[in-house]
């Protein structure tokens, strides 16, 4: 994500970050949701592994772990994928500091898309609950 410049000189770069936020929460989800599962060991993602083993296809792994690469989530070295360490520390279930049952809570259904219908809320001057 990038970082606003400080200065004086406004830049448009809170209000990109601030509009993709959706594809950073969807894709930490995917990743906690799956590598937090007993078919891949979250601390080290090997750069292949069969989809009989994982569960997942190759090059959806690979799309998955290169972009939260770029997020910062993960590093990639000589084509392996490992845990930064505020990852490690946060996101491996192994850590006694982990984060990851939050996804469940925050990255769930309900409450998403209860923010998908915000314009309406705000309109109506009160909340427009959705219900699965």
């Amino acid at each position: 994500m990038a970082t606003p410049a400080t200065g004086n000189r406004p830049t448009p770069e809170r209000i990109f970050n601030t509009l993709n936020a959706y594809q950073q929460a969807a894709a930490l989800k995917t990743a906690i949701e799956w590598t937090c599962s007993p078919r891949l060991e979250p601390a080290r993602i090997p750069r292949r592994r069969s989809p009989a083993k994982t569960g997942a296809a190759e090059k959806g792994v690979r799309v998955l772990c290169d972009y939260l690469t770029i997020q910062g989530f993960l590093t990639k070295e000589n084509g392996r994928y490992a845990l930064t360490q505020e990852s490690a520390l946060f996101l491996d279930r192994k850590s006694p500091a982990c984060l990851a049952s939050m996804v469940g809570f925050l990255g769930g259904e309900e409450l998403r898309d209860n923010f998908e219908f915000l314009t309406q809320a705000v309109r109506k001057g009160g909340s427009v609950w959705v219900r699965r």
